[in-house]
């Protein structure tokens, strides 16, 4: 009979541990240009209606710790484990970022000498003056410079190899792209 109820005890506590995980979960999908930029974030967050499985089940584990004779095996895992999924189907809830973003893409990365950026602001945006600012791996800023063109080029020859940051403000709107100095 120990036998049996440790068993038991040991289904039961799988059983527990792998809904508790499916109860609530959270996908982030991205998107990516041909230039390997984020262009769009997708959260889905999805729920599983899984309540009276794991009250019969706790209720089963307090009996089991109490001594007490359990419900028939069938009794306690009926139900589902089953979730919907993809975008805002079932009990998920999707939160799209659709945030503008400024759409720029860096070439050539891998750079050795020059680097073209060249900048897409979207329609919602004022003006079209965008600040620029190259960094290195550590944070520390090494060049800024504003300027009004959708496309850039500048020097990079006199940077030691390694990963920079180009950030492109513009108001409230920024992109960060990552450079590689050969």
């Amino acid at each position: 009979m120990k036998l049996i109820k440790s068993i038991v005890l040991t289904a039961v506590i799988c059983l527990l541990s792998g809904m508790a995980m499916a109860q609530m979960c959270q996908t982030t999908t991205f998107t990516y240009d041909a230039a390997g930029n984020r262009i769009q974030r997708v959260m889905t967050i999805q729920t599983c209606a899984q309540r009276e499985v794991n009250d019969t089940l706790l209720e089963a584990i307090n009996r089991i710790e109490k001594d007490q004779d359990i419900p028939d095996t069938e009794e306690i895992v009926s139900g589902s484990n089953e979730m919907e999924t993809g975008v805002g189907k079932g009990d998920g809830t999707t939160v799209p970022d659709d945030t503008p973003v400024i759409d720029a893409c860096l070439y050539p990365n891998p750079a050795t000498e020059k680097v073209t950026l060249a900048v897409k602001l979207p329609a919602s945006v004022q003006s079209p003056e965008s600040q620029v600012y190259l960094y290195d791996i550590k944070g520390k800023r090494i060049d800024s410079f504003r300027t009004e063109q959708s496309e850039i080029a500048f020097n990079v020859e006199s940077l030691a190899p390694g990963m920079y940051f180009v950030k492109v403000v513009n108001g409230d709107l920024s992109q960060v792209f990552q450079l590689i100095k050969k």
